[in-house]
């Protein structure tokens, strides 16, 4: 039985049972019986990645296990998150999901040296479905198979049988957990002790690789300097020695191309990523998603393909940079943002900025100024795309999809199965290592990976899909688009479960 701690670590954080005692290195168990995981090779991506995020908390909501993903569909899958100390060693992340099926005694070892860790940032505990969701459209709690146990890396490690040939990674940091990065990397020491610690932690858990998810280099808002772009290279120097050449080393890496001031007028893409990196890792994961949300003035796309700020518009300043093509992979969000109080005119137009939250999938605080208006894939398909009272449509301009009440002026900004389809022909056509999903719970019926591993191709969009030309000629009749980066609330979403991306 899950201890359900941890409602509150819808975060990517747990606070369990943690003690500031410091330690280096990670302290292996014994390991479980099962076939080594086969060589990956020399920092190479031979295959078209097709990818996917699985968060640790999808265990408690919406009751979505690792018996649940689709691995026949992947080539990769990152199990999210894990902790970075301030030591430089690296831990699980909730342990009571994280652990789960080991004894006491082995769990108590773990637990008992874990670092202290940072109170929860602006993220609402979250709580089950309710049928109350603002526009009050019913939406029925979704569940996986049903299997408690089906959950952990002590699951992972056992089952290889069932993750087959999918490279099963784990991924540290994320949004809430990136603020020990910069100090670690800027440290000889800590570098050491940070390859090695992942090395066991690897090693012990049977797993294929890591994803480093530090959001973001040079982002003062996780303590980072303008020196963390030569640092980021000396650590993943050191990590690549440390695990040698058949684990994958993967990147999370931010789709901001918004020039900084701050950054010696750099965006964080220029500012924080050097071409040494590809010299070390495997692969680059764009986070081409969070473009808009709650937070912005105008309703815009929440991942568009093109435009003057875009994920085609990332993608070709990683390649300015250096980065090859085939280490790129395109992110798309399995969740979207409505945004409510428009002024009736659709994409493009303008919010008011009071009174714009409305309530979201997993959004269950009262004070509705908490609200992120994030919506999951799967309950956007269930409750938006087949109702009469929204119209679907797809600019043409940007490759975004978007769902229209102007009854009630609301706009739900989504990447749908054709704005996928569009982007896997995108990534095709530019020669990207592949794409990935954030995050595989939000699409419980596969959908969306379906359509980046080919399985299905999607049809010509409807004709409800068209919308007027005057809010599709140009980018810059948006006006000014907050995105990326440059918005406090551009996190790994789920909305995490209200936040990032």
């Amino acid at each position: 039985m899950i201890v359900n701690t941890a409602l509150v670590l819808a975060t990517l954080t747990s606070f369990g049972s943690v003690l500031a005692t410091p330690q280096a290195a990670y302290q292996p168990f014994p390991p479980s019986v099962g076939p080594p995981q086969a060589p990956l090779g020399n920092c190479d991506t031979p295959q078209r990645v097709v990818g996917g995020y699985i968060a640790s908390w999808a265990a408690y909501e919406p009751k979505w296990y690792l018996s649940d993903v689709p691995y026949q569909d992947l080539t990769h899958l990152w199990y999210s998150f894990i902790y970075l100390r301030t030591d430089g060693g690296i831990e699980v992340g909730d342990p009571d999901i994280d652990l789960y099926g080991l004894t006491d005694e082995e769990k108590e070892k773990i637990v008992s040296n874990l670092d202290t860790r940072p109170p929860p940032e602006d993220n609402p505990p979250q709580a089950p479905l309710n049928s109350t969701l603002q526009p009050g459209i019913p939406f029925d709690p979704p569940v996986g198979k049903n299997q408690t146990e089906n959950i952990g890396l002590k699951w992972l490690r056992d089952h290889k049988n069932v993750t087959g040939d999918t490279k099963v990674m784990v991924a540290l940091g994320g949004w809430t957990w990136s603020h020990n990065f910069a100090a670690v990397a800027a440290n000889e020491t800590k570098r050491g002790v940070f390859a090695e610690s992942v090395k066991g932690f690897l090693n012990e858990w049977k797993l294929d690789g890591i994803d480093i998810d530090w959001e973001y280099p040079t982002d003062p808002r996780v303590n980072g300097t303008l020196e963390d772009k030569e640092n980021f290279v000396l650590l993943m120097k050191e990590l690549r020695a440390s695990i040698g050449p058949e684990k994958v080393i993967s990147l999370a890496v931010s789709a901001s191309t918004i020039i900084s001031p701050e950054k010696n007028n750099q965006s964080l893409i220029q500012a924080g990523i050097d071409v040494k990196l590809a010299d070390y890792v495997d692969m680059f994961n764009v986070m081409g998603y969070d473009f808009a949300g709650y937070w912005s003035e105008v309703v815009t796309h929440d991942a568009p393909l093109y435009g003057n700020i875009s994920v085609s518009a990332a993608i070709a300043q990683f390649k300015e940079i250096g980065i090859p093509a085939s280490k790129l992979n395109l992110g798309i969000p399995a969740y979207g943002y409505m945004f409510y109080n428009t002024d009736g005119t659709g994409m493009g137009g303008n919010m008011s900025t009071e009174g714009n939250r409305i309530q979201g999938t997993w959004d269950t605080a009262e004070n509705n100024m908490s609200w992120t208006g994030n919506f999951d894939y799967s309950h956007i398909q269930q409750a938006f795309a087949n109702n009469s009272d929204w119209t679907y449509q797809f600019d043409n301009a940007t490759a975004g999809s978007w769902l229209w009440n102007k009854e009630k002026n609301l706009v739900l900004t989504y990447d749908s199965a054709e704005a996928v389809q569009v982007k896997s022909d995108y990534a095709e056509a530019e020669g990207l290592g592949g794409m990935f999903v954030w995050e595989l719970s939000n699409d419980r019926a596969g959908d969306l990976v379906s359509v980046m591993a080919g399985v299905v191709e999607q049809p010509e969009a409807p004709e409800t899909s068209s919308i007027p030309s005057e809010k599709t000629s140009t980018v810059s009749n948006w006006g000014p688009v907050q995105t990326g980066s440059s918005s406090p609330h551009y996190r790994r979403s789920r909305a995490r479960r209200a936040g990032r991306v």
